[in-house]
């Protein structure tokens, strides 16, 4: 990882495009190397320490512990660095989507052809994605976006639908 990191101006971040999968790739294969060679003692060590919380564990939790860890050593140190080589290879989406998203601010949801008997408090669903922006790790994001999606799901996915429709995407 430390590797990875001292190398990342010279070689990966040359290449915006692909410097968010490349990270994702080393922090797959770190995972991976980490669950081959030590997911037994793992294991056994995190059984110890959780017996006062829980009387049992599973290979997803390590599988999340471990996440977290990389999370925090890979992708922390790197954040500043993967945020601008993201905004060079999506900035005019990032434009356009800013666009839209002002020209649909406070719309009711008949703007959006929904009909009243159909209609959902987006409020909750909105503030839930508000989160996301304030979420420094990737995988507190998709926390962020999941809980959105559980709050209002219709109306997420209404509000994803018309910012596409608005961007021009399919």
């Amino acid at each position: 990882m430390r590797n990875y990191i001292g190398i990342f101006d010279e070689r990966i971040r040359p290449t915006p495009a692909t410097a968010g999968v490349a990270t994702r790739e080393v922090m797959d294969a770190v995972r991976q190397m980490i669950l081959d060679e030590h997911r037994d003692s793992l294991l056994e060590s995190t059984l110890k320490q959780a017996e006062d919380e829980a009387p049992w564990i599973r290979e997803e939790n390590l599988t999340r512990l471990i996440n977290a860890i990389l999370e925090k050593r890979l992708f922390l140190p790197l954040r500043e660095k993967l945020l601008n080589c993201l905004t060079q290879v999506h900035y005019q989406q990032e434009i356009q989507l800013e666009e839209a998203l002002i020209l649909v601010r406070g719309r009711p949801q008949e703007y959006f052809g929904i009909a009243r008997k159909n209609q959902s408090n987006w409020a909750a669903a909105i503030s839930h994605f508000n989160q996301i922006g304030k979420e420094i790790y990737p995988s507190r994001m998709v926390a962020a976006l999941l809980s959105c999606a559980k709050v209002s799901m219709r109306g997420v996915m209404l509000t994803y639908s018309c910012v596409h429709v608005l961007m021009g995407f399919p």
